[in-house]
């Protein structure tokens, strides 16, 4: 079978869920003898304005990456340009020659983030089945996260004026992606060129860095709120035009319903990674004397959950334990954390230390205050055999259950999250049990890629 896949970026440049998750599917797909490629948004380098497109071939996988994309939304800070995100002439021009050159059967979208959604017509025009995979909100919400201006869950249906003021501090120029571009190829020359290891180019992107902050209300720069309103009018349209929309959980595709796309184009498929079935449970034969709580990027944003956990920690200062903190943390918490004697910083890392790094660790903890689609990290702190305090939200509940695999914290505030937390502290002999019972549940709870990989297939073939 002839794939396209469809993204922003790749897992070396942004290794998150979501690039982690796709690159998994495209080789593996590839592995089993499948004509394989990927479309993708990618890299920006400074001095370069022009768009191109670059071709090459990776492990079997012929990729289109459209560098110095026109589109400049900044993730969650969102963009000052709606109406670009539905139609940029560079993005369908690469569309068009990924689709001439691999005539693909089944076109798979993950993330139109430097591309326009005007790919997915592009697509069906040009004789593919049409399949996105709706890892977050961003069709529906310029600033990806189903957050309003205020930070409150947004599920409303005229979003022109909010979207407005909550892309109004959204950067005007494509700094930031030059930043990430440059730090990602600074790195990658570091470690082929031991002479530059300890060499500092921060000056390569002094001024490029300045970090969004959420405005109050619509600046002069800000696109009018009838774009705003338009880009999800249009998006929603679009999606209903998919052969098949693949929500990560149940929760997603109610989402989606109720905000308009018909519900018999979407399904659900429970998603994974190939990481998961090598991640060894944990030998534990007593109660912990001291509990250790981790989080996996619990303090990278507001929306990961930052402030509920920096809240957390503090309601219990008192009290015996640790709070180790694994991932990139928001400045506006991280001072606040390494202020509190019983957290630990520890910084990034990747995917093949999780092993070892989640030894010692008694309760895992996802603190989002979004929708998760449905968050890896949760799936991994349960694969370890940890037992997971995670907000009732998006997916989330589809994993952490009460009184099987963890804590479910209904109100996603610091406040419940205190009060889990304490319970495990003080019954340790409770974070035994459930530790029991989530290696119990391994089968159901760490699902293999191939199954996955098969499950995709089968999809596919029912649209053909």
């Amino acid at each position: 079978m002839r794939i396209l896949h469809v993204g922003d970026d790749f897992a070396a440049l942004r290794p998150c869920g979501l690039t982690l998750y796709s690159d998994a599917l495209i080789h593996g797909q590839a592995r089993a003898g499948h004509d394989v490629g990927y479309l993708f948004s990618g890299r920006h380098y400074p001095g370069l304005e022009r768009p191109w497109l670059r071709r090459r071939r990776r492990g079997g996988v012929r990729t289109f990456e459209l560098v110095n994309s026109p589109l400049h939304a900044h993730w969650e800070a969102g963009t000052l340009e709606p109406a670009r995100d539905l139609a940029e002439p560079a993005g369908e021009a690469a569309i068009a020659t990924a689709i001439r050159e691999l005539r693909p059967q089944v076109v798979h979208v993950h993330e139109l983030a430097g591309l326009p959604s005007s790919v997915l017509d592009l697509a069906r025009q040009g004789g593919a089945a049409v399949v996105m995979t709706l890892h977050d909100y961003k069709p529906v919400c310029a600033s990806v996260r189903l957050l309003d201006a205020d930070g409150r869950r947004c599920e409303r249906r005229e979003v022109g004026e909010d979207c407005a003021r909550n892309c109004a501090a959204a950067p005007a120029g494509r700094g930031h992606l030059v930043a990430h571009t440059v730090d990602y190829e600074l790195a990658r020359a570091k470690r082929a060129v031991p002479i530059v290891r300890h060499v500092d180019f921060a000056f390569l992107t002094r001024g490029r860095r300045a970090a969004p902050a959420r405005a109050p209300a619509v600046s002069s720069r800000t696109a009018p709120p009838a774009d705003y309103q338009r880009r999800r009018d249009v998006n929603l349209a679009r999606l209903g035009r998919c052969d098949r929309l693949i929500a990560p959980s149940r929760r997603v595709a109610d989402i989606y319903a109720r905000l308009g796309v018909p519900r018999e184009r979407l399904c659900v498929q429970r998603l994974t990674l190939p990481h998961l079935d090598r991640l060894r449970p944990r030998r534990v034969e007593a109660a912990p004397v001291t509990v250790t709580f981790a989080t996996l990027g619990g303090a990278a944003s507001p929306a990961k959950g930052a402030h509920v956990l920096l809240d957390a920690a503090r309601r219990l200062a008192g009290e015996s334990f640790r709070l180790r903190v694994l991932g990139h943390v928001d400045p506006a918490v991280a001072a606040g954390l390494a202020a509190l004697d019983h957290v630990t910083l520890e910084g990034p890392y990747a995917t093949g230390e999780l092993d070892a790094r989640l030894e010692g660790v008694d309760v895992g903890i996802v603190p989002s205050v979004w929708e998760e689609s449905h968050g890896f990290v949760g799936p991994e702190l349960l694969a370890k055999g940890i037992p997971v305090i995670g907000s009732a939200l998006g997916g989330i509940p589809e994993y952490v259950r009460d009184g099987e695999t963890g804590w479910l914290n209904r109100s996603a505030s610091g406040e419940e999250l205190a009060r889990h937390m304490l319970e495990a502290i003080r019954d340790p002999a409770r974070v035994l049990a459930l530790h029991r019972s989530v290696v119990a549940r391994r089968a159901e709870l760490v699902r293999p890629m191939t199954a996955h990989l098969d499950e995709v297939e089968a999809l596919y073939r029912s649209l053909s």
